[in-house]
């Protein structure tokens, strides 16, 4: 065996796959038949050799042939993917130029149907932005691995696009610099949320400042507190601030309310109270003053239901309690005057039911309290019969806004079954829908005014009736004039109250 084959054999022995060919090349040799008769081995040795090279040159170029396709589908399959990948990629060379670009990539630079390569794309980034794009460009090339930075392109007749870059550096075998590779991703929709929430979150901070809202959160497990800017100002702090804590709670605790509020902070750590809570207590601001605050806030517990966090809001109604202070001083006030008016007080709802009767409507009508609210005054029957039907219309007018203010002289029944004469006066409250919602009545009773005005008119009318007699005797006794008496005058008739006929019926004939 000559040296070269002996060569032949090794490299054959180290590369599996040749001797793999040589079989398979042998073989099919073999199934041919050979065709060549044996005269001289050496040399019908080499024919046979050769033609297993030719055999096993055939078998590598099918598989070469074979690996071709492989790759091209390969290489056909990167493309689409790269070209429809949904991020766009971008290759840049050392000079800038945009040597490789995808679909998407144009479309971001309004580039479709044009030729983006060859272009700088620097020129696409905003001015602003282009040193924060060139530093990223550096530090991938200087400190190796991907880095990553946000610019804004401005792209052909578009509006501006935010996108963040992350880009990679390419050396070649030398470990000389080629080529930086970009990927580039649409964030356009993400930074206007941002900016929204941004915005929002000041106007929340604004509000909560004008409201003095602010917000706190405790993580129960590691003790770390997080109190926002609006929360340290309620209690006198800066933000550069932390709140001093006693006992689990801030020391600021006013020393009368600390047990309440300890009790509470207990309660909800053994969930017998609700996750949700609501306190209102006061605090001792670093100056001294008093203030009231309002915690309101909700516990959260891990899944072995253990205490995990606690996080909520803080309410300054320190202006709100002593509004409510004010209040009801002055609703103490009101009642006071009320109580000691000479006026009845009665109100009713819209359905005319008694919400509200005072001592003096209990002395003029003779009910308690309790025997009346709640009860319309047609349960009570305590208008007089011939009333009724009056004080019906005054009802339904005022019901309708017809007469939102009024007086009115009915006569009542007390409980004891005596009648009073009342005078009433009236004014009714709407909503702004036009609909009653209340009636407040102040009644005077006037019935010893009105026994001393009956008495009055009687004495008047006996008077001006002796009068009329009188007149009448001394004419009668005068010759020539007529015995007629003169016809009552029908002003005094109508101001007392009775008919004409009555009164003249009242003067004897004769005098």
């Amino acid at each position: 065996m000559s040296e070269n084959e002996r060569m032949r054999k090794g490299k054959r022995r180290s590369n599996d796959p040749i001797i793999e060919l040589r079989k398979r090349a042998e073989k099919i040799l073999k199934e041919r038949g050979g065709g060549i008769e044996e005269s001289d081995a050496d040399l019908l040795h080499l024919i046979q050799e050769l033609e297993v090279y030719q055999i096993e040159l055939n078998l590598q170029n099918e598989e070469l042939t074979r690996a071709q396709k492989e790759i091209e589908a390969s290489r056909n399959e990167y493309y689409e993917l790269y070209d429809s990948a949904p991020v766009g990629f971008v290759t840049v060379n050392p000079k800038g130029l945009v040597t490789r670009c995808n679909r998407v990539a144009e479309e971001m630079l309004a580039f479709p149907g044009k030729v983006l390569t060859g272009r700088v794309f620097s020129n696409r980034i905003h001015a602003k932005d282009q040193s924060l794009y060139f530093s990223c460009l550096k530090k991938v090339v200087d400190l190796k691995g991907r880095h990553t930075c946000e610019v804004r392109l401005c792209g052909e007749g578009k509006s501006l696009l935010y996108v963040r870059i992350e880009a990679g550096a390419h050396f070649d075998e030398a470990g000389n610099f080629t080529e930086w590779r970009l990927a580039l991703s649409d964030v356009t929709d993400l930074k206007r949320a941002e900016n929204e929430s941004r915005v929002s979150e000041q106007h929340f901070r604004l509000a909560a400042k004008a409201a003095k809202i602010g917000a706190y959160s405790r993580n129960l497990k590691t003790g770390e507190d997080d109190w926002s800017p609006e929360f340290l100002a309620i209690f006198g702090l800066s933000p550069d601030d932390s709140l001093p804590l006693k006992d689990g709670i801030p020391a600021a605790v006013h020393p009368a309310d600390r047990k309440k509020v300890l009790d509470e902070a207990r309660k909800r750590l053994e969930r017998a109270i609700g996750a949700e809570f609501s306190s209102q207590h006061r605090i001792f601001l670093p100056d001294g003053e008093i203030r009231w605050v309002m915690i309101r806030g909700q516990m959260e517990f891990d899944e072995q239901q253990q205490p995990a966090r606690s996080h909520g809001i803080v309410i300054d109604i320190t202006e709100q309690k002593q509004t409510e202070e004010e209040l009801k001083i002055a609703k103490q006030r009101l009642e006071a005057h009320l109580g000691n008016s000479p006026l009845a007080i009665v109100e009713f709802d819209p359905a005319y039911r008694v919400l509200r009767w005072s001592g003096a409507a209990e002395q003029i009508f003779g009910w308690k309290p309790e025997e009346i609210i709640g009860k319309s005054f047609s349960e009570m029957r305590w208008v007089h019969e011939e009333d009724r039907e009056a004080v019906g219309r005054l009802s339904e007018d005022m019901l309708a806004g017809r007469l939102p203010r009024n007086v009115n002289v009915n006569r009542n029944y007390r409980k004891d079954g005596t009648i009073v004469s009342c005078e009433w006066y009236n004014s009714a409250i709407y909503d702004e829908h036009g609909r009653l919602t209340s009636v407040f009545s102040q009644v005077l009773d006037i019935t010893e005014r009105k026994h001393a005005e009956d008495a009055l008119r009687e004495s008047e009318i006996r008077f001006r009736v002796l009068g009329v007699g009188q007149f009448r005797s001394a004419v009668s006794d005068e010759p020539g004039l007529e015995r007629d008496a003169p016809a009552p005058q029908p002003g005094l008739s109508r101001r007392h109250g009775e008919a004409e006929p009555q009164l003249a019926s009242g003067i004897h004939p004769t005098g």
